[in-house]
């Protein structure tokens, strides 16, 4: 009976582990232009850029049903909370600002998702 109940003790802490970690978020899609790299996290609609060369870094990203933001201009690290519709595509570049007005910008290639 006490092996029994150790069991029972083993089993459901297993599967308190697994549903704890089943929300855990994880990048859906990065995106690297080689001065920041940045990406989309679709468990609670989060963007983030980290900036490591170049004046600032920041991500455009835009949606298939016609919404369009940024995250940044930053020269450390962000990350912005937004409020996306589910079931459609996001679409993101990280750029960089290579100098204090804007006007030489380096970005990545896109890359979309799902939310």
């Amino acid at each position: 009976m006490k092996r029994l109940a150790q069991c029972a003790v083993a089993v459901g802490a297993a599967a308190a582990l697994t549903v704890g970690m089943a929300g855990a978020a994880h990048a859906d899609a990065i995106v690297s232009n080689g001065f920041a790299y940045g990406g989309f996290i679709s468990y609670g609609d989060d963007f983030y850029v980290e900036h490591y060369e170049g004046f600032a870094s920041y991500i455009k990203w835009s949606t298939n049903y016609g919404r369009t933001g940024t995250c940044g201009a930053t020269s450390y690290e962000m990350t912005c909370d937004e409020n996306l519709a589910e079931g459609y595509r996001v679409t993101i570049r990280v750029c960089t600002a290579m100098s204090e007005t804007f006007l030489n910008v380096r970005c990545s290639d896109p890359v979309s998702d799902t939310i």
